[in-house]
């Protein structure tokens, strides 16, 4: 993490001149004349500033810098190292007052005063000397070899005096050096002139070396600022990583995980250093809900300016239709609402199902079983006990682990098991890593490894205590063998020029650069060193002074090989020869030698290797083999198990301190519980995922178990979003894939060798091609013609070898690039984007999601959520006791958005199914033992000392573990790992300190609450369970489920219509016995005729044998329907026969029956179905029963037509015998007077009836009843053919409408049809457009859509201030919601590019989140027998939570002004307000695969309902915990931003608020509900968060 000093630090310390020291810099040529002139005219140059900003004496003290005492008796300083020295002690009082005062203009009285001062003040401070007491004044330049500035090249004259830079010591005129630095900070007495090069050069080293001293002191030792150490900023990745909605994506210093942080509109505006905390530079506006209310009023106004001449209009005023009957013209809509009619859930004449058969099987719910998974043993890898070592289960671990990492490099493990193993162990067992003196946590930035391929027959290493470097001495004279080597690392060149490409004359440089080196020289052998690393160049002249001076000198040594030497020989690196004064300490090397090594292609490599050092501060290791692919692989694996077993000795402390052992039983701990039912895998395949994961080793610990990601399991492979993830969903190599990469890499190495020994051919081919003059060995005196051809030819040879070879080259280098391109294919094939889940380097990390809130912030979240990842022990994460004691042990660490300490703030890390709580409290011991805080075991007691204190407290038992002291390697221990193991771990116990009869059984890791203490500071770690949602959209194809029909129940309807129709029948008999006539033979016939049908039609359901032979059956089964249509069609008939019989008696013309033969011919002619009644007999030829019944209905109702032939004779019979009426035994909200339909599904028009017996026209029968009617049928097809005589596209997609009009009046089809009690009305909304969504989306085709839309009854929803009014189907599938005209007119316009959106959703797989629209009508009904109407505009969509248990339901818009609901009722709809007030302790955690799909469908709909000008829509969200899902989905996306909302928007923005109103633009609107829902519905990362195809998009 980086202080804020480090930022502030970037120049060199700024301080005030003093007046410059005239006798230093007297010109001696100018003689006295001249000398006074000078002091006479002498220019007042006023020094320029260095610094910007005044240093405080903390900065100061940044910059260590330690005082010794040399051996000739002189005070030098030396500055701290970041990596191996210890911070040197701060500087005394009188360096800290030198540098606070500022470097600023001064007039010539104050720098006499400076000079009178500093004098005084030169003795009071032993620690600092003289600059004119030192030897540097010996390397200054001589006047003599100056004649013009080094600079600035002007001349020096009397009035240009010549002065020396006190570093570098040449010579320049006052304009040059007019800088000065403070010689405190270089120990040293006032201030010090020195020139512009210089001091850039001082102030970027003492600027590097502060900065790394803060960085390090920041992250490690000192005080932490507010910036937050798991908010550490890290390199922002594209959103390829999660084709999300999300405000960024997860900062990560992995490659393959994203990192982001999340500016939400819910909390206060943040300071500018807590966005730079996290990155935010890369959002450079702020959220919605933060605009200026007075910007946005101005714009508000500006659009209703605009948008002024359209019209308000009421909530639920229809739109006039010039096409629509006179009759529902005149219905009025403001008196529609039915909000106050309740009617009967079902209807008595309804089959009533006994359960749901099938859970729906893409969805996760039918994936998660209510049933709880009974305890299974779990251990380890292997059976242990609590007296198996701990040791020895790691080793067993890394053995394991290092056998796969053999299979998959495909290297001989026989070979190189013991050379990677022993090398580990000697390895991690040499080298100390300790944070608090400033190394790193990565013990492999410590260890270089350095491959040599020679022609051994089996691999072989060497360990070098210290470095090893491919380099060679700059001088072959110069020593190869040293030992007792004193060694300077200079981080620069040694040349006369010191700025590159600068323009100079020639005379300086061939007077001054001779002397000048001698003096850098001098300067370096006065050190007394015997080899000279330089990182750049040295001149030739100062390498051989250094040559004869017997200095070894290596030259352009890489930056990162001075670094290891520095780290190995307590050598300082300098910057600059120049800046000395420091005096930087020279390092030691006990033996350096420069070896040759052959290697296996016949060349030779020189190395350098510097050994017997401090082996604990780094080591070299030399690794030989005969094979380049197996050296890189070991080189990678070795490096890799370095890791693992510095990990494991690290653990090993921490599970010791906790006493801890795995125990082989059965499982109680929740989180195990959870972790154990995502290992449920049956019927897996052999070369699947989980197979392959089962002979996988992913981790070193023994005590931490990966789960299969749950899209593996068993229940997750039938999640239906698996298919719109990228394929493969988790990828991973094979032991075939390997054996490939082998072969090919193999060849590649082949393919080189040769290349360079064709090369090496060639060229020597080349050379051979010399005059002959050149090949004779023997000198002798050549003739003169041969001496002319040489002469002549020569060039011309030289010029051919030339350009062959340049030929050669090409051609060489060509066929080598393709072959470095096959290297880069199968490395970027492993290493690509399809990213291998089952390598064990890219499990070395762990996702969390991070937050942190105080209960007296305002915030509902302070920091967070942030979706972080940590590599461990890599450059983000920190040591367990460094962050207890920088993030908890220290009130100064505060949070950013509140300002208070984070010790009133709980923290919280969710990882899986843990949430692990982290709080800290000021220990206050109290006089009364029994009012001790809760967690303290009784020997507890604070110290002032920094020891770290750890127990562990079971909430179960009341007991606490034994007071111990934090262990090094504990400290140490990765703070990332420490979430793994409280996350991940198995099943472990550990001793408590307890008087129960027995052990505590109760899981250490899940279960106990881990405690730490420092000074008066106590740290608790608590581990919460939490079981995270999966995200449950409706299914883009829609399906009824089918319902569990008891048999029994179809029976008993039979019979209960054949009792009522017996009655009819009997009443019928009973009346006409004693009556004659010829009306009376009529009706007897008419009789007689239907109850033969009757018993025709009921004797097909007796013939369904399933019905008689099964218990139960399926709502969707043939045998049912076609049961349910003949009990209807039966009903029909009867009805048929009651209202003739009423006919006749109650009209006058009583000539209904005419006297005909015995044969009724059926409509149509249809000779086929004639129905020929004779007795008993009943012929019905028909194969369809359904369409027989409807033949035989209609036959009766067409063969009753009147006649005038015997209208008399019915009058005289009518007036001789009055019959009375027939009763009907069917219910009055059945209106069967309407024909039935002669083709599709018959559906019978109902009224809804409440509890007081009121009616209600049912709008799903009407709208049901008119999509299955002949005369809808006939408009349909006729509106088609329209569209394709008009050579118009008849398609769903908005492209190919070639500009059509959206709203065309004649997509629309009207309805009329009426009984003797009701007249309806029916307008069809864009006809043939939903007919053909429906034929794409339903998968049982329409006739189920029309069965469901049957029978309907009022359902009244919470929430909601529109007051429409709500029906739903008695199946609960659809759902008719009542809407306004503006929205009628809102979908008229966009009910084209919705269609677009909907079938390319389907098409394409496009997750959506819309609950989809299937339907909009108008319904018109009028009643004939009361005053009773109803004109309404409904729409008929899916019901969101179709067959789910929802017990809690959200109702989300991003808004949080007035979106507060009442919880006092039983089931309350609640809202933004309700949500965001208890995120902290009620956040809805969902997974990893799921928060993908979300935001990707949210970001989908969201737009494009911003593209339509849609705004207020909101998310509908219901819980359902016996499934573990949320169901999701936008609902009243119907309402565009027209005139009224503006006005409201521009109302509600002018009212004082710090929230933005929640009616805003569709574009502010889309971005404020995309980043609530982000923040609403947290991720509960895994350890597979990243690898998978969920995190890189969507398809």
């Amino acid at each position: 993490m980086t202080s804020p000093e480090s930022d502030t630090h970037n120049g060199f310390t700024a301080f005030p001149a003093i007046i410059e020291d005239d006798s230093q810099d007297q010109n001696e040529n100018a003689g006295f004349l001249g000398g006074f002139i000078g002091r006479l005219f002498r220019t007042n140059t006023e020094p320029k500033q260095i610094g910007v900003e005044v240093q405080s004496a903390v900065e100061v003290q940044t910059v260590s810098v330690e005082e010794q005492t040399s051996p000739n008796g002189s005070v030098h300083f030396e500055t701290s190292r970041s990596q191996d020295i210890s911070p040197r002690p701060p500087l005394d009082d009188e360096a800290r007052s030198i540098d606070s005062l500022s470097l600023a203009n001064t007039n010539t009285a104050d720098k006499k005063f400076g000079k009178v001062t500093s004098f005084f003040r030169r003795n009071r401070n032993q620690q600092l000397i003289d600059y004119d007491r030192s030897d540097h004044r010996r390397y200054w330049m001589p006047d003599s070899t100056g004649k013009e500035c080094y600079e600035c090249h002007e001349k020096f004259t009397t009035f240009r005096r010549r002065h020396h830079c006190r570093l570098c010591g040449q010579i320049f005129c006052s304009k040059c050096s007019n800088m000065h630095i403070n010689g405190a900070r270089l120990g040293y007495t006032g201030m010090l002139r020195v020139c512009g090069y210089c001091a850039s050069n001082v102030d970027k080293f003492l600027a590097t070396t502060s900065n790394q001293s803060i960085e390090e002191k920041s992250e490690r030792s000192q005080s932490p600022t507010n910036d937050d150490t798991l908010a550490t900023s890290t390199d922002t990745l594209s959103s390829a990583g999660i084709a999300t909605v999300s405000n960024g994506t997860i900062w990560s210093s992995s490659n393959h995980v994203d990192s982001y942080e999340r500016n939400d509109s819910f909390r206060h505006n943040q300071s500018e250093s807590d966005n730079n905390l996290v990155g935010s530079s890369s959002r450079s506006t702020n959220p919605p809900s933060m605009l200026c209310v007075q910007k946005l009023a101005l714009q508000e106004y500006e659009r209703f300016l605009i948008d002024g001449n359209k019209t308000l209009s009421s909530s639920f005023e229809l739109a006039e239709d010039d096409n629509e009957p006179e009759w529902v013209k005149k219905i009025s809509a403001d008196m529609q609402s039915m909000r106050d009619f309740t009617s009967v859930e079902c209807a008595a004449y309804e089959i009533q199902p006994c359960t749901s058969v099938t859970e729906e099987v893409g969805s996760p719910a039918s994936q998660e079983s209510p049933k709880k998974v009974s305890p299974k043993s779990y251990t380890t890898d292997d059976e242990v006990s609590k007296d198996v070592d701990v040791y020895q289960l790691f080793e067993k671990k890394l053995s394991s682990l290092l056998d796969f990492l053999f299979e998959r490099e495909q290297i001989d493990a026989a070979q190189w098991n013991d050379v990677i193993w022993n090398l580990s162990k000697e390895i991690v067992k040499t080298i100390k890593i300790d944070v608090r003196r400033g190394d790193a946590m990565n013990i492999t930035k410590y260890v270089h490894i350095k491959k040599l391929l020679v022609d051994d027959p089996l691999p072989n290493y060497k360990i070098v205590h210290g470095v090893i470097c491919t380099k060679s001495l700059a001088h072959t004279d110069m020593p190869s063998v040293l030992d007792n080597v004193s060694v300077m690392t200079l981080a620069g060149s040694i040349e006369y020029e010191r700025v590159l490409e600068k323009l100079s004359s020639l005379e300086p440089i061939i007077i001054q650069e001779s002397e000048y080196l001698k003096n850098q020289v001098n300067r370096i052998t006065a050190r007394r060193i015997s080899l000279l690393l330089v990182e750049n160049s040295v001149a030739k002249l100062a390498g051989d002074m250094l040559l004869d001076a017997q200095v070894a000198l290596a030259i352009n040594v890489k930056r990162t090989v001075l670094e290891r030497v520095s780290r190995s020989t307590n050598a300082d690196i300098i910057t600059s020869v120049d800046a000395q004064f420091i005096q930087p300490q020279i390092g030691f090397c006990p033996k350096f030698k420069q070896l040759v090594v052959p290697l296996k292609n016949g060349e030779k490599k020189v190395i350098m290797i510097f050994d017997d050092c401090n082996g604990e501060l780094g080591l070299s290791v030399l690794l030989r083999a005969s094979s380049m692919r197996e050296l890189k692989a070991a080189k990678k694996i070795l490096n890799f198990m370095i890791m693992m077993r510095y990990s494991s000795n690290l653990e090993i402390d921490f599970l010791n301190m906790l006493n801890t052992y795995a125990l082989p039983r059965s499982l109680k701990c929740t989180i195990c519980m959870m972790n154990q039912e995502c290992n449920t895998t049956e019927d897996v395949p052999e070369d699947g995922f989980i197979c392959a994961l089962e002979r996988s080793h992913l981790t070193n610990s023994p005590f931490i178990h990966f789960a299969p990601p749950y899209l593996e399991t068993t229940k997750g492979r039938k999640c239906y979003l698996r298919t719109y993830f990228k394929k493969p969903l988790f990828h991973f190599y094979t032991n075939e894939d390997f054996q490939n990469f082998k072969q090919k890499e193999n060849e590649l190495h082949e393919n080189l060798e040769k290349l360079d020994s064709e090369l090496k051919d060639l060229k020597l081919k080349i050379a051979q091609q010399e005059h002959r003059i050149m090949k004779e060995k023997k000198v002798t005196i050549a003739e003169r013609d041969r001496v002319i051809s040489f002469r002549a030819r020569s060039s011309l040879l030289f010029r051919a070898r030339y350009e062959k070879k340049k030929q050669i080259e090409a051609e060489i280098k060509e066929r080598a690039e393709n072959s470095g391109h096959d290297q880069i294919s199968i490395t970027q094939r492993r290493n690509g984007a399809n990213i291998d889940v089952l390598n064990p380097y890219n499990h070395q990390r762990i996702v969390f999601l991070y937050s942190a809130f105080s209960r007296k912030s305002a915030n509902s979240s302070c920091l967070g959520p942030w979706l972080i990842a940590r590599n461990f022990y890599g450059p983000q994460d920190i040591p367990l006791g460094n962050f207890l004691i920088n993030y908890c042990f220290t009130e100064e660490y505060k949070c950013n958005a509140c300002e208070k300490s984070m010790i009133e703030h709980q923290r919280k890390i969710v990882h899986k199914h843990a949430r692990i709580e982290i709080t800290t409290q000021i220990y206050v011991k109290s006089g009364n033992t029994e009012t001790e805080g809760e967690g303290l075991p009784p020997s507890f007691s604070t110290n002032d000392s920094d020891t770290i204190l750890a127990w562990r407290r079971c909430p179960t038992c009341k007991a606490n573990s034994s007071v111990v002291q934090m262990k090094s390697g504990a400290w140490h221990m990765s703070f990332a790992k420490f979430v793994d193991y409280l996350a991940n771990g198995i099943y472990c116990n550990s001793q408590l300190l307890t008087n129960l009869p027995q052990e505590c059984d109760q899981c250490t890791f899940h279960e106990h609450h881990h405690y730490f203490s420092c000074n008066k500071f106590i740290t608790c770690f608590k581990v919460i369970p939490i079981r995270p949602l999966h995200v449950v959209f409706s299914p883009i194809l829609c399906k009824i489920e089918p319902l569990t029909i008891y048999c029994q129940a179809v029976i008993l309807k039979k019979q209960d219509l054949i009792l009522e129709a017996e009655g009819v029948f009997q009443q019928a008999e009973s009346l006409l016995e004693n009556h004659e006539g010829h009306m009376i033979e009529h009706l007897r016939y008419a009789l007689k005729m239907c109850r033969e049908n009757f018993e025709c039609l009921l004797n097909k359901i007796n013939m369904e044998k399933k019905l008689e032979n099964s218990q139960t059956m399926l709502s969707n089964d043939e045998s049912y329907l076609k049961a349910i249509d003949i009990i209807t069609g039966s009903r029909y008939l009867t009805y048929a026969f009651i209202n003739e019989w009423n006919t006749i008696r109650s009209t006058s013309d009583t000539a209904k029956f005419s006297k005909k033969s015995s044969t009724l011919t059926l409509p149509n002619g249809d000779s086929k179905t004639d129905m020929h009644i004779s007795g008993s007999n009943v012929n019905l030829q028909g194969s369809d029963p359904t369409a027989d019944m409807l033949l035989i209905v209609e036959s009766v109702s067409r063969n009753s037509s009147p006649s005038s032939s015997t209208s008399n004779l019915a009058i005289k019979e009518q007036k001789d015998a009055q019959l009375p009426p027939l009763n009907n035994p069917f219910s009055k909200a059945l209106h069967l007077e309407m024909p039935l339909n002669e083709d599709g599904v018959p559906v019978v028009v109902k009224d809804m009836i409440d509890f007081k017996g009121n009616t209600h026209p049912d709008i799903g029968s009407i709208i049901a009843y008119a999509l299955s009617c002949k005369e809808y049928k006939e408009k349909k097809k006729f509106l088609q053919d329209t569209i394709s005589d008009e050579d118009r596209p008849l398609t769903l997609r908005s492209s190919l409408m070639n500009g059509n009009a959206t709203n065309d009046a004649r997509s629309h089809i009207e309805l009329d049809f009426s009984d003797s009690r009701a007249q309806y009305f029916v307008k069809v909304y864009f006809a043939d457009r939903f007919d053909l969504l429906r034929k794409v989306i339903f998968v049982d085709g329409e006739d189920h859509f029309i069965r469901s839309l049957a029978s309907s009854s009022s359902w009244h929803p919470q929430g909601g201030k529109s007051g429409a009014s709500f029906f739903r189907t008695q199946d609960e599938r659809f759902v008719f919601k009542q809407m306004s005209r503006i929205e009628v007119e809102c979908f008229k316009k966009c009910a084209h590019n919705y269609f677009d959106y909907i079938y390319t959703a389907v098409t394409e797989k496009k997750l959506t989140a819309l609950c989809k629209i299937y339907g909009v009508f108008r319904v018109g009904y009028t009643s004939k027998q009361s005053s009773q109407q109803l004109k309404m505009d409904v729409l008929v969509m899916e019901y969101l939570f179709y067959r789910k248990n929802v017990k809690q339901l959200w109702d989300l818009k991003g808004s949080l002004r007035n979106r507060y609901a009442s919880t006092k009722s039983a089931t309350p709809v609640l809202l933004d307000e309700n949500l965001v007030q208890d995120l902290w302790g009620n956040q809805i955690y969902v997974h990893p695969y799921s928060k993908a799909s979300l935001n990707q469908s949210i970001s989908n709909d969201s737009h494009f309902l911003s593209s339509q000008d849609i705004m207020d829509y909101s998310l509908l969200a219901g819980i359902c915990e016996e499934n573990n899902e949320v169901i999701i989905g936008i609902v009243d996306y119907m309402r565009t931003y027209t005139l009224d909302k503006k006005v409201e928007s521009l109302l509600k923005t002018a009212l004082p608020s710090t929230h933005l109103p929640t009616v805003v633009s569709p574009e502010v609107y889309c971005k404020r509900f995309c980043e609530a829902i982000d923040l609403y519905f947290p991720i509960a990362p895994d350890q597979w968060t990243g690898l998978d195809s969920s995190m890189h998009g969507i398809l």
